[in-house]
């Protein structure tokens, strides 16, 4: 089917390259900053978007400024942005008249198209008034019925609303008109449709919004129509559904809490009309975390998504919030804070000496760095050096002070590693000779 519904511009006139085509200068002659151009208006009778092959038109012409004289005006059919062929009958010597067009006599096919200008010369440029509303299109009454174009009233990230004319129904009686769409070119009725109520008229506006569709994407429609058992289609037209709204996510909800694990939980409350691309989870430990933080991704299951965080610091407060990306873009939610449990403290040695007591500061916590003073208290004897002392985690050693180490009046300090992680699980283990003094557990948090 040709393209009778493309409008015929006068950017499609600046393309065209033989000696029939218009080529269009301007509209002020910049030779003479007082010229003005006498530009004419063209009306019609009627509606001429569609006229029948065997008919004739006439338009009204009129002169926009009286005080011009027109310039070798000529009136000219156009078809595809070329010269058709000239009116002659019109001599243009008022400020007004009239312009008569016998369709019949150009032999246009069913569903041709053309454009009436008066064009205006003058040293090398070109001035062009045509009907306001045109292309005019040409239809065989035979081969009815004839539609406008489909035009795009309104697109959300779901939805389009679409509108088209019925120029002509024809002799035969059409049973039904409607839209047919998809993701591909030239849909049919086997495809997605709506169909409009009957009754059909000339003149009628078709209009619909065509629904759940998926956000940014290419969508192609067709106007089809049925006559008996036969169908006729449109020219494809196609139009993209909108860009959806970000996602909004729940606050996470926290499930099993260890000492170096988290596992959270939140829902797609709203995918903001697209497709979820992504989903998962931020966290840091200063608050309100961003795409710049940790961010660990989780697989949608339904809405729902869930992960664990794994190698956690314990007694540690975390931030964490939910986000979820679509076309839109991606939105975070809002943060919670989540504390992981304090590390289970296993010390299974025990002192063994009896002779001393082995004592340390009574302090609810230390920092790393910090100097620790031990003491190796005796009602009988002294104690003057030690086997060796190491800093235990629980039951793992971190740092081991040297051996043969000199106390002086029963005590020393030690410093403790400034690399050291929280736990509330440190003990000192002093050797002396076969004996084992442990110190009471204690606590750092850096």
């Amino acid at each position: 089917m040709k393209n009778w519904f493309q409008i015929i511009t006068i950017v499609s006139l600046l393309l065209a390259c033989n000696k029939d085509s218009l080529r269009i200068k301007g509209r002020d002659n910049p030779l003479d900053s007082n010229f003005r151009a006498p530009h004419v208006e063209i009306r019609t009778s009627g509606d001429l978007t569609c006229v029948e092959m065997n008919s004739s038109i006439e338009v009204q012409w009129a002169k926009t400024n009286i005080d011009a004289s027109l310039i070798s005006p000529e009136a000219w059919v156009i078809r595809n942005g070329k010269k058709l062929q000239q009116i002659t009958d019109e001599d243009f010597l008022g400020d007004r008249g009239n312009i008569r067009v016998n369709i019949a006599s150009f032999g246009f096919d069913h569903l041709d198209n053309f454009q009436l200008f008066i064009i205006q010369s003058v040293s090398g440029r070109t001035w062009v008034d045509s009907i306001p509303n045109g292309p005019i299109v040409i239809y065989n009454k035979m081969e009815a019925p004839v539609f406008s174009a489909i035009q795009l009233k309104n697109s959300t990230a779901k939805s389009l609303s679409l509108t088209f004319d019925v120029f002509e129904l024809g002799q035969t009686p059409v049973s039904e008109i409607g839209i047919c769409y998809g993701l591909n070119v030239n849909p049919s009725i086997s495809d997605l449709k709506i169909s409009f109520p009957i009754p059909y008229f000339n003149k009628q506006i078709l209009s619909t919004e065509i629904k759940d569709l998926i956000a940014n994407k290419e969508y192609h429609f067709r106007v089809y129509s049925k006559k008996t058992s036969s169908v006729t289609y449109s020219r494809n037209r196609s139009f993209f559904t909108a860009l959806p709204n970000k996602p909004t996510v729940s606050d996470p909800s926290s499930g099993s809490i260890t000492s170096n694990s988290i596992t959270v939980s939140s829902t797609i409350q709203d995918d903001g009309g697209g497709e979820i691309r992504e989903t998962g989870f931020l966290y840091n430990t200063t608050g309100a975390p961003g795409l710049q933080d940790i961010k660990v991704l989780s697989a949608l299951n339904g809405l729902s998504f869930t992960s664990t965080f794994m190698n956690l610091q314990p007694s540690t407060k975390y931030y964490v919030a939910a986000y979820a990306k679509n076309d839109g873009g991606t939105s975070i939610g809002n943060p919670v804070s989540i504390t992981t449990a304090e590390k289970p403290c296993l010390i299974s040695q025990g002192t063994t000496g009896t002779d001393y007591t082995i004592q340390i500061p009574q302090k609810s916590s230390f920092k790393p760095g910090e100097t620790i003073s031990i003491s190796m208290t005796s009602p009988v004897y002294a104690f003057k050096q030690a086997s060796s002392v190491i800093l235990y985690d629980g039951d793992s050693p971190v740092n081991n002070y040297g051996t043969w180490l000199v106390f002086n009046n029963n005590s020393r300090e030690f410093i403790l590693p400034s690399t050291l992680k929280y736990s509330s699980c440190y003990n000192f283990r002093i050797v002396y000779y076969s004996d084992i003094y442990v110190t009471s557990r204690f606590t750092v948090n850096p």
